[in-house]
């Protein structure tokens, strides 16, 4: 299991001791992706106080050397007050530790933007300008770094 920048050592530990949360998040499990070194927080007043949502994007290598295809996603992960953590993501088996992405969208992100300008929890970007603003630099140098390989 391979770490990345962003991953505090609180959700490392909570990932050891919670196997599903572990299993659900692509930062922890896939290889084909790598976590840019931004994440982006926020705190939705649709969530208990003293929870943030925190924005973690991968970059596709296999996409971005194939040139096509979707080259950037976000996933969210919602630290609660008493510091345990849920993952968002695709499942028709939720628990505590794993929210269907639809639960988060109509729960915690109704009327917030979440994911791309589209209007929809879109959280899959086709190229490097679709990707918040902060994050375009080290997203163009990763596809020039993948493009060449």
């Amino acid at each position: 299991m391979a770490y990345s920048f962003p991953i505090s050592d609180e959700i490392k530990k909570y990932a050891e001791q919670n196997p599903r949360f572990n299993s659900s998040l692509k930062m922890l499990n896939d290889d084909d992706y790598i976590t840019l070194n931004t994440i982006i927080l926020s705190y939705p007043d649709t969530l208990p106080e003293g929870s943030q949502v925190i924005g973690v994007f991968y970059a596709n290598k296999s996409a971005i050397k194939a040139g096509k295809g979707k080259l950037f996603k976000q996933d969210y992960i919602i630290k609660h007050p008493d510091n345990t953590f849920t993952s968002v993501t695709k499942t028709n088996m939720p628990n505590k530790q794993v929210m269907p992405i639809e639960e988060f969208k109509n729960k915690v992100g109704a009327g917030k933007n979440y994911g791309t300008e589209t209007g929809n929890l879109d959280h899959w970007y086709y190229k490097v300008d679709e990707l918040p603003d902060l994050l375009r630099a080290e997203a163009t140098t990763l596809v020039n770094k993948f493009s060449s390989e």
